[in-house]
C-alpha cells in the first residue's frame, strides 16, 4: 500500500516423515499439517519498524491415537528507536511443535519477549531482557512455563573486537508435582567480526 505499510498473506503446507515407523513409545508421528496467516510490515523511517502476523495451524498425525492439533498463530516483531541511543524491542511467537511425551501430538508453544538495550557511550551497551513462554501440550493434561530476566553488557575495543558479559535467571514451572527449577546462567565471551 506503502512504503510504510505493506499487507502480505503467507500459506503452507507440510509432510513430515520420519526415519523409524514408530517412535520409542510406539506413536506412529508422521503428520501433514497446513497454515495460513495475514499481516503487515512497519516501516516508519528509523523511529519504528516491524512485522505482524494473525493465522491459523492445524497438523494430522498417522496414530489414531494422536490428536489433531490446531492453534491460532500470531507472530510480531516491533522495533522501537525511542532515542538514537535506546532501543525496544518486543516479540511475540506462535508455533506448533511435534511433541515428545507419550500421548500428546503437539506442543502448541508461544514466546513473548520485551528487550531494552542502551548505548551508554558509542564502545558500552548495556541491556535488558524478559522473556516468558508457555508450552501447551495436545492430548495430555500437561503445561509447561518458562520465564527469564536477564542483563547483558558488551564493550566494543575495536569495530573487530567485542567483549560480553551476561547474567539471566530462567525459572521452568509445570502444571505437574515436583517438577520445575530455576537456573542462574553468567557468560563471559568474546566476539571477533570483520
Amino acid at each position: 500500500m506503502t512504503e510504510a505499510f505493506l499487507p502480505f498473506a503467507e500459506f503452507g503446507a507440510d509432510a513430515r516423515r520420519y526415519d523409524g515407523a514408530t517412535d520409542a513409545l510406539g506413536y506412529q508421528r508422521d503428520s501433514v499439517g497446513v497454515s495460513a496467516k495475514a499481516g503487515f510490515t512497519l516501516n516508519f523511517s528509523q523511529l519504528l519498524t516491524g512485522e505482524a502476523s494473525i493465522g491459523y495451524g492445524e497438523r494430522n498425525y498417522q496414530d489414531p491415537r494422536l490428536a489433531r492439533a490446531e492453534a491460532p498463530l500470531v507472530d510480531a516483531s516491533l522495533i522501537w528507536s525511542a532515542t538514537p541511543l535506546t532501543t525496544l524491542t518486543l516479540k511475540v511467537q506462535s508455533a506448533l511443535n511435534d511433541s515428545i511425551l507419550a500421548g500428546a501430538s503437539a506442543d502448541i508453544n508461544r514466546v513473548y519477549t520485551i528487550d531494552v538495550s542502551h548505548a551508554l557511550t558509542r564502545a558500552i551497551t548495556l541491556g535488558l531482557t524478559g522473556t516468558y513462554g508457555t508450552d501447551e501440550f495436545v492430548g495430555v493434561a500437561t503445561r509447561d512455563a518458562n520465564e527469564s530476566l536477564g542483563l547483558k553488557a558488551e564493550y566494543h575495543v575495536n569495530r573487530d573486537v567485542v567483549l560480553r558479559a551476561s547474567a539471566t535467571r530462567q525459572i521452568y514451572l509445570s502444571n505437574l508435582p515436583n517438577q520445575g527449577s530455576v537456573a542462574d546462567i553468567f557468560l563471559l565471551g568474546i566476539r571477533l567480526q570483520q
